[in-house]
């Protein structure tokens, strides 16, 4: 809960991963799941993180800088995104 509104970052997506991720989403609208491999979760799984409006980060992580205002991503495809939190 104190994170409770915050932006909110989960690495690794296996299934304790996506279960995290959707614990965490009780608490955040706000979510991603960020994945080590994208062959670990089933389409099942995935299905269930998007109804939930989980996001899966579609690129892998080629790195990570902290900031006075939270953690910088930087993902293989040049993209950016910057969370307040990350589990």
């Amino acid at each position: 809960y104190e994170h409770k509104g915050k932006r909110i970052a989960v690495v690794g997506c296996d299934v304790q991963g996506a279960a995290e991720a959707l614990f965490l989403r009780t608490y955040s609208p706000d979510v991603t799941l960020i994945p080590h491999r994208y062959d670990e979760l089933t389409e099942q799984e995935v299905a269930q993180l998007d109804k939930h409006g989980v996001v899966v980060a579609q690129a892998a992580v080629s790195g990570y800088e902290v900031h006075p205002d939270g953690m910088h991503i930087t993902y293989s495809d040049g993209s950016h995104d910057k969370f307040d939190v990350i589990y």
